[in-house]
């Protein structure tokens, strides 16, 4: 009779053991996910801007994205063309200027053109604020890279650009 009792009690101590181990143990993996989520919120820079530059653009014109993003949200996207040629190839100023008058008119995009008297040189620039973009009159390469909550995965497009020949940098 005593051995079954100390047996008794010998199980109720390992089983009281191993019930506060495997909580201890819960408890710590719960606590060390969350600050592995506080860690990775850190590494979310408050801004960031990625510029991405383009120096082989269609008729020599020089072609810069930029994104700007916010706690890992998408704020704007700003497209800039710079050209300059004695004799262009196509009306690069013409079909800039038809372009940003075009994208104008649609809500949530702003565009300013400049070109020299002679129409050899000068800059497009378009920016798009993403929360007032339809998506339905724009198809920005950048809605790929937004997830469900809208946290654009600015790393995936960063890959995507210089696999497009473009030189990125961020800030």
């Amino acid at each position: 009779m005593k051995k079954d009792r100390k047996w008794i009690i010998a199980s109720i101590v390992i089983i009281f053991s191993l019930v506060i181990i495997i909580t201890t143990n819960v408890a710590h993996n719960a606590n060390k996910k969350e600050e592995e989520i506080k860690e990775i919120e850190k590494k979310i820079a408050d801004t960031m801007t990625i510029t991405c530059t383009n120096e082989n653009g269609n008729d020599g014109v020089i072609e810069t994205e930029e994104v700007y993003i916010e706690k890992g949200i998408l704020i704007t996207r700003t497209n800039t063309y710079e050209w300059s040629k004695p004799e262009p190839k196509e009306k690069t100023c013409e079909y800039y200027t038809l372009m940003v008058e075009k994208l104008n008119s649609l809500p949530g995009i702003t565009g300013t053109v400049y070109c020299n008297e002679a129409k050899t040189s000068g800059n497009a620039q378009i920016i798009y604020t993403i929360e007032n973009v339809n998506r339905e009159d724009v198809k920005l390469k950048q809605f790929d890279y937004l997830d469900d909550n809208n946290t654009f995965d600015a790393n995936a497009w960063k890959y995507y650009m210089e696999n497009n020949k473009y030189k990125c940098t961020s800030q």
